[in-house]
């Protein structure tokens, strides 16, 4: 709860501290920044509401697979390659999901 207010109000904080210097917001650092920190406060939103919703051991085997999604849209939206330890990391990340949640 903590982290998520921090986020809101520091976006918020940033995005009036550039409005307030009179800086071009769409190329400042800190407004990206402040956009970053409103997406960590939606995240811990969706955490909350996926525990509630889900329970917690299915909502732990989903962000179990996070790095392989943060992964797979790295090389989707920043044209990052995929290496050979992040193929076998995500391999075994799923692998490891999957027989957790056969048993």
């Amino acid at each position: 709860v903590v982290a998520f207010w921090r986020s809101v109000f520091g976006f918020f904080g940033l995005l009036v501290a550039a409005l307030f210097l009179r800086v071009d917001i769409l190329s400042t650092v800190g407004v990206y920044s402040s956009v970053n920190g409103l997406l960590i406060a939606l995240i811990f939103v969706f955490i909350y509401v996926s525990l509630n919703e889900l329970g917690a051991s299915l909502a732990a085997l989903l962000f179990l697979i996070a790095p392989v999604f943060s992964v797979a849209l790295s090389m989707v939206v920043l044209n990052e390659p995929l290496m050979m330890v992040q193929l076998v990391g995500g391999t075994l990340i799923i692998a490891g999901a999957l027989l957790i949640y056969k048993t």
